[in-house]
This record gives C-alpha cells, sequence and structure tokens, in this order.
C-alpha cells in the first residue's frame, strides 16, 4: 500500500453527535477539504470510523476547525 492511498472507503464513520446533517461524521473522512464534521459543542466528543475491512496503515492527517477558521 502506497501512503497516499485513501482507506477510508466503503467503512461507516460515526459520531457522539452532529451539528446537522451537512456536518455528519462521514464529512470528517470523505477527502473533501470544503466538507467538515462537527458537533452541537457539547465536551467531550468522539468521531470514530470503522474500516470495512482491515487494512495497514502508515499515517493519518487531522485537520482541525473552529468557527473562528482553521487551528
Amino acid at each position: 500500500m502506497a501512503c497516499t492511498e485513501i482507506i477510508t472507503t466503503g467503512g461507516t464513520a460515526s459520531a457522539s453527535e452532529i451539528y446537522g446533517l451537512l456536518y455528519n461524521a462521514a464529512k470528517a473522512f470523505d477527502s473533501d477539504t470544503n466538507t467538515i464534521w462537527a458537533n452541537n459543542g457539547n465536551l467531550p466528543a468522539w468521531l470514530q470510523y470503522q474500516l470495512a475491512s482491515a487494512k495497514s496503515m502508515c499515517g493519518y492527517q487531522i485537520t482541525v476547525y473552529t468557527w473562528y477558521g482553521l487551528q
């Protein structure tokens, strides 16, 4: 597997809560920098992705966004 391969396809994203349908958990894993997952501001909050099958990972990237912009 190349380190540039996207492995978050075919699995299931879930979260502690969502801000609305436009901000659902799958948005965090869709590789689209124009979409985000957001919760209602309640803490603690969690986000997870269940892969469709076993995969090897060589890295991951997390981009944090606040209502004030990218952090």
